[in-house]
């Protein structure tokens, strides 16, 4: 059959994307602009597009999941693109054949985008009259659910008993500390102060009974310092000093400061001595 004999109608053709749609109408993806009525409508479809690869098993197997198919054949009366290939597909009812359009029109396939139409020419007088049947039914069932919506009672609202909630026992965490209670701040304060500090002859007191005894590497004793008695210092960060304790000494507090130190002995450093036989 040659190219110019292939029958090619108008609603066969795919439209341009409209891009000219208000931003809150634009979905996700481009559509174009085409109304649908129930004698445009069919449950026979014709898909182009699909890469000439001997991929019918595989295109059949794509339009079968929404519905039964009469038939899926390959037609040669339709124009097709160089090196691809058209199907005509048949479903048993129309709903099926309008969501498979709907979900596989422009999509990838094999490296090919299909291209997914109507063709009412393909139907019987006996389908169209189906097809107009079945199409009063759904407007009649739909027409009377409006009807029950709207002649219903509308349901009564769910009464909620009242039910006691114990509320959580908050703790005693004390006073708060903010500006307006800076006057009862202010008397603990003053409280605290005249428990914790002593008299002027208390402090002299402990002056006098309180001495430290240290002593230095060049054991010399430091001056007097107020009314203590002679401050000796030890120094126990030099490393030519050693501290040798014992456990029960260190855990007597009263002889805290009277560690025994002596100096680290030096150790020689190690040698190493070559004798050679010397022959006589």
């Amino acid at each position: 059959m040659e190219e110019s004999d292939k029958i090619l109608l108008p609603h066969h053709e795919q439209q341009t994307l409209c891009q000219t749609r208000l931003p809150y109408r634009q979905g996700r993806k481009l559509t174009a602009v085409k109304v649908y009525s129930i004698t445009n409508e069919s449950n026979h479809l014709l898909i182009f597009g699909v890469p000439s690869l001997n991929l019918r098993q595989e295109t059949k197997a794509l339009f079968i999941k929404f519905g039964k198919l009469l038939q899926f054949n390959i037609t040669t009366q339709h124009a097709a693109e160089p090196f691809t290939e058209t199907y005509h597909a048949q479903y048993e009812k129309t709903q099926p054949a309008r969501i498979a359009k709907k979900m596989l029109d422009t999509k990838n396939f094999y490296g090919g985008i299909l291209h997914v139409c109507y063709a009412p020419e393909f139907e019987t007088v006996e389908e169209t009259l189906q097809k107009l049947i079945q199409r009063q039914r759904d407007v009649v069932f739909r027409l009377k659910n409006l009807e029950k919506t709207k002649n219903e009672p509308a349901k009564p609202q769910m009464v909620i008993p009242n039910v006691v909630v114990n509320e959580p026992k908050k703790l005693n965490m004390g006073n708060i500390n903010t500006i307006s209670l800076g006057k009862e701040i202010k008397e603990v304060k003053k409280k605290r102060n005249k428990k914790f500090k002593p008299n002027h002859e208390e402090i002299h007191t402990m002056n006098n009974e309180t001495s430290l005894q240290c002593v230095t590497n060049d054991k010399k004793p430091m001056s007097n310092v107020g009314n203590s008695e002679n401050i000796e210092i030890v120094d126990c960060t030099n490393v030519d000093s050693e501290v040798i304790t014992n456990i029960n000494e260190s855990l007597n507090y009263n002889k805290f400061g009277t560690e025994i130190i002596r100096k680290i002995p030096e150790k020689p450093l190690n040698k190493i001595q070559f004798h050679v036989n010397k022959k006589s």
